[in-house]
């Protein structure tokens, strides 16, 4: 996606909510959230990583709640570890421990959940407000980083 098109979208989404903070809407509440995504294999597995800022409504006070979020997802297993969601071969690999004591190191906490299409991890951590939640995209940066040179050795490994 190209820098105009970035810029074109976060002006109408300036303009959106200027128009909102001029209505007095309280059934209509005002949610943010920017994200990016990508793919990678492990083990021959297909994973995709979503790594997200959040403001939600709730709970946070007048501001709301400061959310970021790491949501990996590997796809629906072939080889299925004992009928619990795992993947056999990421499961044989570690993966999914390492990648829980690799968040933890920023301060990220979360589960696996299992779901129909395997385990999905959601990693989460809440901020004291929008200056933290701004610094946060740098240190997700650096998470995407070292997703990208970890996975790579491994797929080279096979």
């Amino acid at each position: 996606m190209g820098l105009t098109t970035v810029r074109n979208r976060l002006a109408a989404i300036e303009k959106l909510a200027r128009f909102f903070a001029g209505k007095h809407l309280r059934s209509w509440e005002p949610r943010a959230t920017f994200n990016a995504v990508e793919h990678f294999t492990v083990g021959g597995t297909r994973i995709t990583v979503a790594y997200s800022v959040n403001v939600l409504p709730h709970g946070g006070g007048g501001e709301g709640v400061f959310r970021s979020l790491v949501t990996l997802s590997p796809e629906r297993p072939s080889k299925v570890s004992r009928g619990q969601g795992w993947d056999a071969t990421l499961l044989k690999l570690g993966w999914y421990r390492q990648c829980d004591k690799h968040l933890r190191s920023f301060a990220y906490r979360g589960t696996w959940l299992g779901t129909d299409w395997g385990r999905v991890g959601y990693f989460t951590k809440r901020h004291s407000g929008a200056g933290s939640l701004e610094a946060e995209v740098d240190t997700l940066e650096s998470i995407r980083a070292e997703h990208r040179a970890l996975w790579k050795r491994r797929r080279t490994m096979r």
